[in-house]
C-alpha cells in the first residue's frame, strides 16, 4: 500500500497525537478538533489542544495538549451541523 494513502494514528503519553491520511481540519478549539481523514471523520477531545503541525499536501497533522478522547464518527456528519456548531461557539 502506498504511504500517501495510509491513515495512521500515533499517540504519545496522551499529550501528542500524530495523524496521517488527513484531508482537512473542519473545526478546532482548545477542547475539540474535528478532522476529515481518508478513513472518515476523527474527533479529538481534551484540554489545551492546539495544532502544532499541519501539512495538507502530505496529509499530516500534529496535535499537542491533554487528550481525553479519540473517536471516529460515521460519514453521516452533515456539513450544516458542523457549521451550526461553529456559529454557536462564536456567539456564546
Amino acid at each position: 500500500m502506498d504511504e500517501a494513502t495510509l491513515h495512521k494514528v500515533e499517540i504519545y503519553d496522551r499529550k501528542t497525537v500524530k495523524l496521517s491520511g488527513i484531508k482537512q481540519v473542519l473545526s478546532f478549539n482548545d477542547q475539540e478538533i474535528l478532522v476529515e481523514s481518508i478513513q472518515g471523520f476523527v474527533v479529538l477531545k481534551g484540554e489545551g489542544l492546539f495544532i502544532t503541525g499541519l501539512n495538507l499536501e502530505a496529509g499530516t497533522l500534529v496535535v499537542e495538549g491533554y487528550l481525553r478522547e479519540f473517536s471516529y464518527q460515521e460519514e453521516g456528519v452533515k456539513s450544516k451541523e458542523r457549521g451550526k456548531k461553529a456559529w454557536e461557539r462564536l456567539f456564546r
